[in-house]
């Protein structure tokens, strides 16, 4: 994609005459290189974006911090730096913590995904756990094949800072799949990815940049001179969003809206049952190119709401959780998507570290471009028995909490999490899955 000439030229004015350099008359030491405000001078729409994203909050938020206290406990210590070695890896690469209990008086420059914690990379050694080496200098890898020189520190080409490569969702893939010591495959969302259409077609490759770091014309640095370039978003949006006053929090969650919004297709159609009419409610994961949902699907809780009106009075419903959380709804015929987690003795479970199996109620991704392969559809129905005549109106639509209330009581009961973050958990809805019948429609 070219630059217009006109967005250029004017760039390029702006640049030469009210913008002062930005760039020290000296390399980084090591340390500033670890520092995002160091790259903050020059890029400073980058890292404002980061800034407001998960990746910046990802040991900030108290969910986290919540869950790596109790599990600390409940494990006398065990769980050591696995939370960490994804959340916080520079606090725990530099010594800063060991298992997370102490981030509250971490230096800031070392919470979260980091600048440095991806643009410092030097390999991908494995595609779970962080197994990503860092660079032991301030050379800064990228995307741009022909970067340009600057005082600030070096620069160099790198497949996995690529959005375009498979390096590129390597590198991202390698903190998002979770091994536990036991062996469980506990977050999946790269693996999912490695297997979809996304990853394996040619005329439909996709990747994680691709998709969660959106394109766009600019310019590398804030610095006369800098040359025109293809950009990325580093807001990021997933699933997750900030639950305490964050930078630029109602855009992230507005984000996350958007994205949510063009993920599922879905569909309501009515035929006889026994007794009254049997509503098929259908979904598909077209707009994921992984699970939905995906990472902590543990924590995360996907359901279906079905409501029946007749002359204006509600006359069934399944799955209307309102305010509570759902998995406390008295009715075991609700279609929740999440992941099921067992201890060794095949009873579920809550948490990470006390899970040895589990069972993936997911939505799953594109499996094949092929039509004459049985893999090509994925869509997944539940039909619903509306009894006695035939209501005038039925409502049928998709919600998500990226973590579950039903967990998120006990944290704040047992003095983990305070009550407010915990009142702060959005549900969202998703607007393609928001489907009406009426007889007419028949």
């Amino acid at each position: 994609m070219s630059l217009d000439p006109r967005l250029a030229l004017a760039w390029g004015l702006v640049l030469l005459f009210s913008m002062p350099s930005c760039a020290p008359e000296h390399q980084l030491t090591r340390e500033q290189a670890l520092d995002p405000q160091s790259c903050a001078g020059c890029h400073p729409r980058a890292v404002d974006e980061w800034e407001g994203s998960m990746h910046a909050y990802a040991s900030n938020d108290p969910v986290f911090r919540a869950l790596v206290a109790k599990g600390q406990e409940d494990t006398d210590g065990a769980l050591g730096g696995l939370c960490v070695t994804c959340h916080a890896p520079l606090a725990l690469q530099t010594g800063a913590t060991e298992d997370g209990l102490n981030l509250a008086d971490v230096d800031p420059a070392l919470q979260g995904v980091t600048c440095a914690a991806c643009h410092l990379a030097e390999s991908v050694d494995g595609l779970n756990n962080n197994q990503i080496t860092l660079a032991n200098d301030s050379v800064m890898r990228g995307a741009w094949k022909n970067p340009k020189a600057t005082p600030a520190h070096d620069s160099v080409y790198s497949p996995s800072l690529d959005r375009r490569t498979p390096e590129g969702s390597a590198l991202c893939g390698s903190c998002h799949d979770v091994v536990l010591p036991n062996g469980l495959h506990i977050e999946q969302t790269y693996l999912e990815w490695s297997e979809s259409v996304f990853a394996s077609s040619p005329n439909q490759q996709l990747g994680c940049g691709q998709c969660h770091m959106r394109g766009r014309d600019g310019f590398g640095a804030d610095v006369p001179g800098a040359p025109a370039r293809q950009l990325h978003d580093h807001s990021m949006p997933g699933m997750d969003v900030a639950l305490t006053d964050w930078p630029r929090r109602e855009e992230q969650r507005a984000a996350v809206q958007r994205s949510l919004d063009v993920t599922l297709e879905a569909r309501l159609d009515a035929r006889a049952g026994p007794g009254g009419l049997l509503f098929d409610y259908t979904l598909e994961n077209v707009g994921s190119g992984h699970g939905f949902p995906s990472g902590a699907a543990h924590n995360r809780r996907v359901w279906v709401e079905i409501e029946a009106y007749r002359d204006g009075e509600l006359v069934y419903s399944n799955g209307v959780a309102g305010e509570g959380a759902v998995l406390d709804l008295d009715d075991p015929d609700v279609w929740v998507m999440r992941d099921i987690i067992y201890d060794a003795d095949g009873q579920e479970v809550k948490h990470t570290w006390e899970a040895t199996s589990m069972d993936k109620v997911q939505l799953q991704p594109g499996l094949t471009a092929d039509p004459t392969d049985p893999a090509y559809v994925h869509s997944v129905t539940r039909s619903y028995l509306v009894p006695g005549d035939t209501p005038d109106l039925v409502l049928a639509r998709t919600k998500m909490r990226p973590f579950g209330l039903d967990l998120m009581g006990p944290l704040v009961d047992d003095g983990y999490l305070d009550a407010a973050a915990a009142a702060a958990m959005p549900t969202f809805e998703l607007a393609s899955t928001v489907k009406e019948w009426r007889p007419e429609s028949r």
